[in-house]
């Protein structure tokens, strides 16, 4: 979802023609208050379908921290597929499995993510669309996020080695694997309590950066551990 416009704003300072899709239509109406032109519609293959006919190709798509959202994945994947230019980019940005797993970030795992990727998974899904993964940035965001850029297959554009090296990378430590997997069940339920300690969490809606949480590494202690509060006080566990 483009949200309220805030990065399509420095394409449009920029004279770069650009749309918005945001399906929340009160959001929507704050981007177009700032002069960006945004459609308010989920976005998948009938609204690819859409817009191309209304407005042809594009260029670029973009979406930062949108992909782990999406409910229907592959409906998502084959709407940009199709409303992409025959030269056009994609690029997406999400958190990456990997570091997930293995900085034990179990409290960036919550309701609004219908999926954690890594760079293989993510590789096969586009390539089932008949897009190319042909770069890939690592990125501190979010724990440690991904980077990916997508061209359409048939172009046959060249792969960077940042894909390759990933690829390698995630092949060895086995994301493929079931065995892979286990460890991170066993680290979350064996660690030990530590004391508990205030910290804000963005929980990724603009609205809800006033949530906050008092966490610590717990395993099953967890609910024990952990209080949540809005813009109420609350008592800190003990």
């Amino acid at each position: 979802a483009s949200n309220d416009g805030y990065l399509l704003q420095y394409f449009q300072e920029r004279g770069i023609p650009c749309l918005g899709i945001e399906p929340a239509s009160n959001v929507a109406e704050a981007a177009r208050a700032r002069g960006i032109d945004t459609v308010s519609r989920f976005f998948g293959t009938e609204t690819a379908r859409a817009l191309r006919a209304e407005r042809g190709p594009v260029d670029l798509l973009l979406g930062n921290n949108v992909l782990a959202h999406v409910p229907d994945l592959n409906d998502f994947v084959a709407g940009m597929a199709r409303f992409l230019a025959p030269d056009g980019t994609i690029t997406m940005e999400f958190p990456h499995l990997l570091r997930l797993m293995d900085e034990n970030q179990f409290d960036t795992i919550y309701h609004e993510h219908f999926s954690y990727f890594s760079f293989t998974v993510v590789e096969k899904v586009f390539a089932a669309h008949g897009l190319t993964l042909v770069d890939v940035d690592e990125l501190p965001t979010h724990g440690g996020s991904l980077r990916i850029y997508a061209r359409h297959a048939e172009a046959k554009p060249p792969i960077g080695r940042a894909v390759e090296a990933l690829r390698e990378r995630e092949a060895d430590l086995g994301v493929e694997t079931l065995g892979f997997y286990a460890p991170f069940a066993a680290r979350g339920s064996s660690a030990p309590c530590a004391p508990p300690r205030p910290r804000r969490i963005r929980a990724g809606r603009p609205s809800r950066r006033s949530s906050s949480a008092w966490w610590t590494r717990c395993g099953p202690r967890w609910p024990a551990c952990a209080a949540w509060r809005g813009n109420t006080r609350s008592r800190r566990p003990s």
